[in-house]
C-alpha cells in the first residue's frame, strides 16, 4: 500500500493541469473503494452449506426425572465422529451413562434410533461433557468439561474440571487426565471426586504468558486436536462470573504427549481470537460453542450460537447457530474465519442453539444441539428460526459442505 500511495503522488506532482488531476483522484478514490468491498465481501464469503438431514435423538426415555423430580432435558453438548459412529453426550447427568453411541456408515447413513449407552466409571465422574474431538490420525479421543465451575466449600464441583480420554479402539477404558482425587460428601453418602482441577493453573497460565489478568470466570466449550501434538480449547464465556459475562471466540492451545496410554498437557498458549460483533450478517451476540479440525481439508470448522431466552422462556426464535471455517494458514495469522453461507449473500443460519460439530468426511458434518429447556412449537412455520422436540429428545444436523 506505501508504494502504491508513492506511485500516486507521484503521478499527481507531474500532472500540472487541475482538471485532469481531480479526474485522476476521483478514479483513484473509486478504484480503492472497490477494493475495500471486495475484500469485505471476501471476509465473509466461506464455503457454501446445504441441510441434508436433520433429526432427534430420543436420549432417555420419555418421562424422565432428574434429582429434583423435574423432566430431565437432553441437552447435547458434545459429538464425535469414529469408527462408524457418532459418540454424543447429554451435559445433564443421567442414567446408565450422559455418553452414548449410535451407528453412521457409509451404506445407511445415521442411525438415531440405536442408541448404545457407553458405561465407564470415568464418564459417570465427570460433570458437563462440553465438547469431544478425535486426533488426526484417529487413534486419541478427549472430551472436555466447562472448567467453569470452582469452589473451595464444594469439592464435588471438581468434577465440572475435567479431560476425558480413551483410545478409539477402546472405548470402555476410559481415563481423566492429570488425575486428582478428593474426598466429600455428596448427598449424604461418602464419596472421592476424580478430576484434572489441577489444569486450571495452566489455563491461567495462559492468559499471563499474553500479559492478561486471569478472569475470575471462563468457559469452555470447545475441543479440538490438530497436527503438531497440539489440542486446542475454546472459550465461550469470560468476565467476572457466570451472570456477569461476554461472548467470546477465543482458543487456547497446549501441547500434549500421549503415549503408553497416557495424556499429558504442558505449554498452554492463547493461539487465537475473533470478534464478531463487526460482521453485519450476524445479528445476535454470539459465542464459540464447538471446534473440530478437519483432517480432510487441513481447516477447523468453528461452531457459533446464541441464546437469548430469559429463564423459564420458551422461545424458539431466541436461539440459533452459525458454522464457520478457518484454513490452518489462517488460523496461524490469526485472520478471520469464513462463515458457511446458503446463498452468495446470506450466511447459513441453524434454528437451534448448536453445541457440537464434528467432521464425518471430505464434505459432511456433524452438528448435535442444546437447546437446554427450549423445546419450541409444534407448528413450526420457518424452518430457519424453529423447531420442535420433546424434552427428551436431542436434535441434530447433518450438514454438506461444498
Amino acid at each position: 500500500m506505501v508504494r502504491f500511495c508513492l506511485f500516486w503522488d507521484l503521478v499527481l506532482k507531474k500532472v500540472k493541469n487541475q482538471n485532469m488531476k481531480k479526474v485522476i483522484i476521483y478514479t483513484l478514490l473509486i478504484s480503492v473503494l472497490s477494493s475495500c468491498a471486495i475484500f469485505r465481501s471476501a471476509d465473509l464469503k466461506g464455503r457454501q452449506g446445504k441441510i441434508a438431514e436433520e433429526g432427534t435423538i430420543d436420549c432417555f426415555p420419555v418421562g424422565t426425572l432428574n434429582k429434583d423430580q423435574k423432566i430431565l432435558n437432553c441437552e447435547l453438548s458434545a459429538a464425535v465422529f469414529y469408527n462408524e459412529k457418532i459418540v454424543t453426550a447429554t451435559d445433564k447427568v443421567t442414567s446408565p451413562s450422559a455418553v452414548f453411541a449410535l451407528p453412521y456408515t457409509q451404506a445407511d447413513g445415521f442411525n438415531p434410533d440405536d442408541l448404545n449407552y457407553m458405561e465407564s466409571n470415568e464418564f459417570n465422574a465427570v460433570r458437563k461433557i462440553e465438547d469431544f474431538s478425535i486426533s488426526p490420525n484417529q487413534e486419541l479421543v478427549i472430551g472436555v468439561t466447562g472448567f467453569n465451575r470452582i469452589s473451595d466449600s464444594k469439592p464435588a464441583w471438581n468434577a465440572y474440571n475435567s479431560i476425558v480420554y480413551w483410545d478409539s479402539k477402546k472405548d470402555m477404558k476410559a481415563k481423566i487426565a492429570h488425575p486428582s482425587k478428593v474426598k466429600t460428601t455428596v448427598n449424604g453418602k461418602n464419596t472421592v471426586v476424580m478430576s484434572s482441577v489441577k489444569l486450571r493453573d495452566k489455563f491461567a497460565a495462559a492468559f499471563k504468558s499474553d500479559n492478561l489478568v486471569v478472569p475470575n470466570y471462563y468457559k469452555i466449550e470447545g475441543a479440538a486436536i490438530i497436527p503438531g501434538n497440539k489440542i486446542l480449547f475454546g472459550i465461550r464465556e469470560m468476565g467476572e462470573s457466570y451472570q456477569d459475562f461476554e461472548y467470546k471466540i477465543l482458543i487456547i492451545s497446549a501441547d500434549y504427549i500421549y503415549a503408553k496410554s497416557n495424556l499429558e498437557l504442558t505449554n498452554f498458549r492463547i493461539a487465537y481470537e475473533f470478534d464478531a460483533s463487526a460482521v453485519k450478517e450476524v445479528k445476535q451476540p454470539i459465542g464459540l460453542s464447538s471446534i473440530e479440525y478437519d483432517r480432510f481439508n487441513d481447516r477447523i470448522y468453528l461452531l457459533t450460537s446464541y441464546e437469548m431466552n430469559q429463564e423459564g422462556e420458551n422461545t424458539p426464535e431466541k436461539v440459533g447457530a452459525y458454522l464457520w471455517v478457518l484454513s490452518m494458514e489462517d488460523f496461524k495469522l490469526k485472520k478471520a474465519p469464513r462463515l458457511v453461507m446458503k446463498k452468495k449473500k446470506k450466511p447459513l443460519h441453524l434454528a437451534h442453539k448448536s453445541e457440537a460439530v464434528t467432521v464425518v468426511d471430505a464434505n459432511t458434518v456433524f452438528i448435535a444441539n442444546d437447546d437446554d429447556r427450549v423445546t419450541g412449537t409444534e407448528k413450526v412455520t420457518d424452518k430457519e428460526n424453529q423447531f420442535y422436540r420433546k424434552p427428551n429428545q436431542g436434535s441434530y444436523y447433518i450438514i454438506r459442505i461444498k
